[in-house]
């Protein structure tokens, strides 16, 4: 990550994306809603924090589901050699 004014406020911001969908989900739950889509994302961004990817951005999601499938994505998808 580079070292630009306000690097550590996006992953301040990204813990707070992570923590709100689990919120939405919490709710969605207590109205008997099932919201598939956002349990997806939820699952996911979870796993990119797990890996230490969690401030590459909405767009760094492709590298989990490679994870998940086992399949290595090559550039431009594969976000960490970019940096």
């Amino acid at each position: 990550m580079s070292k630009r004014a306000g690097a550590h406020t996006h992953t301040h911001a990204e813990q707070h994306f992570v923590k709100d969908l689990g919120i939405a989900l919490d709710e969605a739950r207590s109205f008997e809603l099932a919201l598939p889509g956002l349990a997806l994302a939820s699952q996911l961004y979870v796993a990119l924090q797990s890996y230490g990817e969690g401030e590459l951005g909405t767009q760094a999601l492709v590298n989990s589901l490679t994870r998940l499938s086992k399949v290595r994505a090559g550039a431009p998808w594969d976000l960490q050699a970019s940096l």
